[in-house]
């Protein structure tokens, strides 16, 4: 899939992501805009940096975090969805990682971290998460599928039409651009929080 796909891939896995965790009181106490702000561009960015392999000219983004990862990426061999970042298993073992060092920050003060930190810390890796599987699934529902493991490949379709950049493509990004508003404005309207938050904005405008 290509970066917009991939973009709007991550946004809509985000938005489900955070319904899900509100619902069942797993987000941490953080005010849920506060939450959204921070969950989504870490979830913007995971969707797209499993393709930091690729050449420097085709990466999707150019920022410094970007041109760093992608630069420590290529200090060995490495080829597009390379087990390095189109690995279901090598991915799943950097967020754990991610989440087990958050979670030793909060229990054991490293860095002199704050609970409140520990929580947009949360957040974020939370965020980059999401961004990354849904990346992962979206590759693996085109013609080149993924790595399961280093080595073993796992793809839904065998068929050329399946293929990046295709009309299919097209038709699954659009299906996305629409889930992504359909569950935005369902999050608006069942947060009492954020409908709270628009009606003081409406008072000043």
């Amino acid at each position: 899939m290509m970066g917009r796909t991939h973009k709007a891939g991550g946004c809509l896995a985000m938005l489900v992501t955070y319904s899900l965790l509100q619902k069942h009181n797993f987000m941490p106490d953080v005010h849920p805009l506060v939450q959204l702000l921070l969950m989504y561009p870490a979830a913007s960015w995971g969707s797209t940096m499993p393709d930091l392999d690729q050449n420097f000219n085709s990466i999707p983004e150019k920022t410094p975090v970007s041109i760093a990862v992608h630069k420590l990426l290529h200090l060995g061999k490495v080829r597009h969805r390379s087990w390095q970042t189109h690995s279901l298993f090598v991915m799943c073992m950097v967020i754990g990682m991610l989440y087990l060092m958050v979670y030793c920050a909060s229990q054991y003060t490293w860095f002199g971290l704050t609970t409140e930190s520990c929580k947009i810390l949360t957040l974020l890796v939370t965020g980059l998460a999401v961004g990354i599987g849904s990346h992962l699934l979206l590759d693996l529902m085109t013609y080149d599928g993924i790595q399961l493991t280093p080595g073993v490949w796992i793809r839904f379709f065998r068929f050329d039409i399946f293929k990046t950049g295709t009309t299919y493509e097209k038709i699954v990004r659009v299906l996305l651009y629409i889930a992504c508003a359909v569950t935005f404005v369902y999050i608006c309207v069942n947060s009492t929080d954020i409908r709270t938050f628009i009606e003081e904005v409406k008072q000043y405008v």
